[in-house]
């Protein structure tokens, strides 16, 4: 039963490391879009976004979230 219980335990270890790993990744994906959005012209990031291979949503949660740090 010990055995099992460690297992569980590293599954939990890893599931936060990629949990934190995501996050950290999502934050550095946030810097990013605030640094072009800080380099076009007014009213060009939308359409610059609409060029990318993400979200308009993800993109407004990762800088939210790159503020914050």
């Amino acid at each position: 039963m010990a055995k099992a219980d460690a297992s569980e335990a590293e599954k939990g270890r890893q599931g936060f490391t990629k949990r934190q790993r995501r996050r950290e990744d999502i934050i550095a994906l946030g810097k990013r879009m605030l640094a072009v959005k800080a380099s076009v012209p007014h009213g060009e990031f939308g359409p610059w976004l609409r060029d990318q291979p993400i979200t308009y949503d993800l993109a407004l949660q990762a800088m939210r979230l790159a503020r914050g740090f």
